[in-house]
């Protein structure tokens, strides 16, 4: 601060410049609380202000007035200073005072815990690290609590599903935690998925059925991109979704989950969250098989025809389960003849959406792999143009781009009619595919392999340090590294 003049720095520059030199000096410290306002300054004055305030608030178990103060933050920055508060003073570490309030005032603990863990800050770290001091509650008490109290259903799921959102720990300890609990022969997954509202009369039995599927959703997805990464002698972090799905199907969550779908049909925005949670379970073939034997085609065509146009958000859950049951040979041409038209039309509907474009290309892809009567079908569906188009709207998008070449090269080295390969030349194939490969290196194989089965030449080019392209041929003297197996 001394330097401020010297550097003729702003006062915000020379806060956020002072916290980089104590954050180097001391960097096993988060300073993440430290506000960038000049001290002196009206805004810096309030500020700081505030910060005493709700640390008061904690040191007295003031929760009501702390929770206020949360709450009227709309500034996700405001949020993570408080968060970083909570955290260096151990207000959630389980030997606090705080914690005490799980036991004596479980509905104050749990709305404060919403509050300074709102979903704007998900994967910030200092929420992560807030996440990892509420697992013991969750391991030692959550099921309990959750049989006990019925009328706090609603904000418990909230509460574990914002500490397991992003944390693999808490995810593993939540479920080992429900597999040990014991209520008349039943664990803590049959206590949740028996809660699951037989009918959907009331805007709380809605509510409470929203809160589960999300739950569910957490729970069976790994979310790669929110964990940490390992340091050098680290042991990477290990997924514990299909473990969880696993449980889950024990305990009968296909069938909870598709009766309820039944029921909400005419609901979007829950049909939405309903589907999403189906489709993280349908992750082998025992699972999808049950899910279509209970009637979940059925279903999830209906979705796909309740209304003229489908909302972006059902659209994408839908197409994501329908993706994930076309792991099965004999259930995709099912979905092929059931529903091709109705996909199709999907995405046209919602073609500037990159999540339906996605989804609608795995379809597609998978349709058509090891099944030359899908991939005519595709064909005679002009399912191809979409195909096409989608790759060149979202040119930027690597997933949809590999799943794009996958189910162009399906579809082509499958088709009966060898000559129709000309058909997906004549539409602009070739340069799509070939753009695809020179954007992105993760769908090169995919894009070269799909230029091959339609008779195009693949080269690669690439060039050296004196600036010459160099072209290599591709599947041709030297050895592709593509994959044969659909993903």
């Amino acid at each position: 601060m001394e330097s401020q003049e010297l550097f003729e720095y702003s006062d915000e520059l020379a806060v956020e410049e002072t916290i980089k030199e104590l954050q180097t000096s001391n960097p096993s410290v988060r300073l993440d609380h430290l506000s960038l306002t000049h001290p002196e300054s009206p805004q810096g004055v309030t500020d700081r202000k505030k910060q005493k305030d709700f640390l008061s608030c904690l040191e007295n178990t003031n929760l009501e007035e702390a929770i206020d103060m949360l709450n009227s933050e709309s500034d996700k920055k405001a949020i993570v200073c408080y968060a970083s508060l909570v955290l260096q003073n151990r207000h959630l570490a389980p030997d606090s005072t705080l914690m005490e309030l799980f036991e004596s005032d479980l509905e104050l603990i749990l709305k404060f815990v919403l509050a300074i863990l709102p979903d704007a800050t998900t994967i910030h770290p200092l929420a992560r690290e807030l996440k990892l001091q509420l697992g013991k509650p969750i391991e030692e008490s959550w099921c309990d609590q959750y049989q006990s109290h019925p009328h706090l259903r609603i904000p418990l799921i909230k509460f574990v599903r914002v500490c397991c959102n992003c944390c693999e720990s808490n995810k593993k300890t939540f479920v080992q935690a429900a597999l040990k609990f014991r209520n008349e022969g039943e664990n803590g997954l049959n206590l949740l998925l028996n809660s699951v509202p037989a009918e959907l009369g009331s805007e709380n039995q809605e509510l409470l059925a929203t809160e589960i599927c999300k739950l569910l959703t957490v729970l069976n997805k790994y979310q790669a991109q929110a964990e940490p990464t390992p340091k050098d002698g680290e042991a990477p972090t290990v997924s514990s979704a299909h473990a969880n799905v696993k449980e889950l199907h024990k305990c009968g969550a296909v069938n909870s989950l598709h009766a309820l779908a039944k029921k909400c049909l005419d609901k979007e925005d829950l049909l939405c969250d309903v589907l999403s949670a189906l489709r993280v379970l349908a992750i082998d073939n025992n699972i999808v098989q049950n899910m279509v034997a209970v009637g979940l085609l059925d279903t999830a065509n209906q979705s796909l025809l309740s209304n003229d146009k489908i909302s972006e958000g059902l659209a994408a859950a839908t197409l994501g389960l329908l993706r994930n049951l076309c792991a099965n040979d004999e259930i995709k041409s099912t979905i092929c003849k059931q529903s091709l038209t109705s996909i199709l039309h999907v995405m046209e509907t919602h073609a500037s959406n990159a999540s339906v474009q996605e989804h609608g290309l795995g379809i597609l892809g998978a349709m058509a792999l090891r099944n030359p009567n899908n991939a005519d079908a595709i064909c005679h569906a002009n399912g191809t143009t979409y195909i096409l188009k989608a790759m060149q709207t979202f040119s930027n998008k690597t997933p949809l781009q590999r799943q794009g070449a996958l189910a162009l090269r399906n579809i082509a080295c499958r088709l009966s009619d060898a000559d129709k390969s000309k058909y997906l030349l004549d539409a602009g194939a070739e340069h799509i595919l070939k753009t695809c490969a020179a954007q992105h290196q993760e769908s090169i194989d995919e894009a070269y392999a799909a230029l091959r089965d339609m008779g195009c030449s693949a080269v690669l080019y690439k060039m050296d340090e004196n600036g010459k392209m160099q072209g290599t041929q591709m599947f041709g003297k030297v050895k592709s590294n593509f994959r044969a197996v659909y993903e």
